[in-house]
């Protein structure tokens, strides 16, 4: 969806009368976000003879729950909680997870679920120090006879 520019993250300009009068959402470094998500196009089936829309076969759903994401959705968008890992659309009250929250936290880089700490390991992988501590520098002992001369 953020290929095809489905799922956005709701800015409102400096020039608007919104960004002016302090009435619209609020700047990057606040802890709330809006996202908006647009329904995907249609597709007809001839085998079931209806028409649906052109998601994934992993990202599936009913009708009635791809409805819910985008059914009484703010002009601004969904308004995301970026600490509490909430949103209001009906998806996530009923699962508890949406692709709002998941795309809102990607945007933040913030996407760990479970609230953890990112942690990155800079140092030399363990197998490589296992191994150079075992290997002595230099020529190899047991290499004596193929080096040499007959």
């Amino acid at each position: 969806m953020t290929k095809d520019k489905l799922i956005r993250e709701v800015t409102t300009m400096k020039i608007s009368i919104d960004f002016l009068t302090g009435t619209g959402p609020q700047a990057a470094a606040t802890s709330t976000l809006h996202v908006v998500s647009d329904q995907l196009e249609r597709v007809y089936d001839a085998q079931d003879r209806r028409t649906k829309e052109a998601l994934p076969v992993t990202a599936c759903l009913s009708a009635q729950k791809a409805r819910m994401e985008s059914a009484s959705m703010p002009g601004t968008g969904w308004e995301l909680d970026i600490t509490s890992q909430k949103c209001g659309c009906s998806i996530f009250l009923k699962v508890c997870c949406c692709i709002h929250l998941i795309y809102g936290l990607s945007v933040r880089d913030q996407l760990d679920l479970f609230g953890r700490a990112r942690l990155v390991y800079r140092g030399r992988n363990i197998d490589r120090r296992e191994q150079s501590a075992q290997q002595v520098a230099g020529r190899p002992a047991n290499n004596r006879s193929a080096l040499e001369l007959e």
